[in-house]
């Protein structure tokens, strides 16, 4: 890229840093095996079905997407060298929606700082300030999306369909159907199983075997996926529009073999950025059409997304699920409780009721994939299996 900023330095040699410090050479180049690639791909394709007949046109279709979309890659304009195109083609889209919102309901946003991904360790958002600059980036953990996309495919595979009643799809959200769908079906659990211990083991989720869903579950795990990135970046959004990151408290952090300056927010502060970001995040999902439950849903899948991961590490590093490992944000039972909280008392009674009770379902659905897969995780533990290097503290 012409012209690089001190942030953009900055985040280059942070890039190269972190990903030489687990093993692995930063990416120059571009994975078109990648599941967030066929992800993409495949939302393309599913909107141009409906009009298409013949499975011959639709393989002419997606062949002739395949290298519109790797034209788009190879040229896009990176914020450095070792980004990823295809995620932050995606970050980069999120971010518009978020802005777009905040103009739509009339919130200013200050400032437009730079965004990319890292192997953080962490699943999650981080804030990092430049040196000798006034300027700060935000680093989003480099698998942290497509962890969620796999994930999100285990979750509404569990989700018993129904069929079509008046042109709508119906689903079962009964626990006692979900969990004898579960039971019936191995390739839910080995799914949900693949893609955790990918991201353990080799710090990599997209290790894990790619396929694509069939339909309804695919429309489902795409709402969802959209409506959960939102709310991470949306999170993000909510600091900057409250100029949390003015004041640049910050600690010593180490990233690889790098240390750096991370901007530390309080919880109350966490909890307003979580308040703001729901809010883009629900308008934004609310102008393509969704209801208010399935523009919310995401919110509550990444607090499963993000307590998966803690249970999991912390079992690995201790032998105790207890023994949760927090870093500067509110545990995550606390910022999930905190949004249903302000949903439940700025909604009509009915209304959030429904809505809670269907995010309490779908976070019931991930304990009872966790539940089965726990024992592996201790006998992980057991067997001193070593998880990647990200995970190393």
């Amino acid at each position: 890229m012409a012209g690089k900023t001190k942030a953009n330095l900055f985040l280059e040699n942070l890039q190269k840093r972190a990903y030489l410090s687990i093993g692995r050479l930063p990416k120059q180049n571009i994975d078109f095996n990648s599941n967030i690639f066929y992800e993409i791909l495949e939302k393309i394709l599913k909107s141009k079905a409906p009009i298409i007949k013949k499975p011959e046109e639709l393989e002419n279709l997606r062949a002739g997407l395949i290298e519109l979309m790797k034209s788009e890659l190879e040229n896009i304009e990176l914020p450095t060298k070792y980004e990823n195109p295809i995620t932050y083609i995606l970050i980069s889209k999120l971010a518009k929606r978020i802005e777009e919102s905040a103009e739509d309901l009339s919130i200013p946003i200050p400032s437009r700082p730079i965004i990319g991904t890292l192997p953080t360790g962490r699943v999650n958002a981080m804030a990092i300030a430049v040196p000798s600059s006034d300027e700060f980036i935000i680093v989003f953990e480099s698998e942290l999306f497509n962890f969620a996309l796999l994930l999100s495919k285990a979750l509404t595979m569990s989700i018993p369909f129904k069929g079509t009643q008046e042109k709508k799809l119906t689903f079962s959200y009964d626990i006692a159907e979900v969990t004898k769908k579960i039971d019936a079906n191995p390739e839910i659990l080995n799914r949900f199983r693949q893609v955790l211990f990918a991201y353990l083991l080799e710090g990599r989720p997209s290790a894990a075997p790619p396929y694509i869903l069939e339909e309804p579950y695919m429309n489902m795990a795409g709402i969802l996926i959209d409506s959960m990135e939102l709310f991470v970046m949306g999170h993000e959004y909510g600091h900057i529009i409250n100029n949390h990151f003015l004041d640049k408290k910050t600690i010593t952090s180490s990233l690889g073999n790098e240390n750096v300056n991370e901007i530390i927010l309080d919880w109350k502060q966490e909890f307003e950025a979580d308040a703001i970001g729901t809010k883009l995040m629900i308008h934004a999902m609310q102008k393509n059409g969704m209801d208010l439950s399935m523009s919310y849903w995401g919110a509550d899948f990444f607090f499963s997304c993000h307590e998966i991961i803690e249970r999991s590490i912390s079992i690995l590093h201790t032998g105790k699920e207890e023994n949760i490992i927090i870093d500067s944000h509110p545990p995550v039972h606390l910022r999930r409780q905190n949004l249903r909280d302000i949903l439940t008392s700025s909604l009509p009674e009915d209304v959030s009721r429904g809505l809670i009770k269907f995010v309490i379902t779908t976070e019931q659905i991930l304990e009872i994939l966790w539940e089965k897969t726990r024992p592996l995780i201790h006998k992980f533990y057991e067997e001193n299996k070593q998880l990647a290097p990200i995970w190393q503290k």
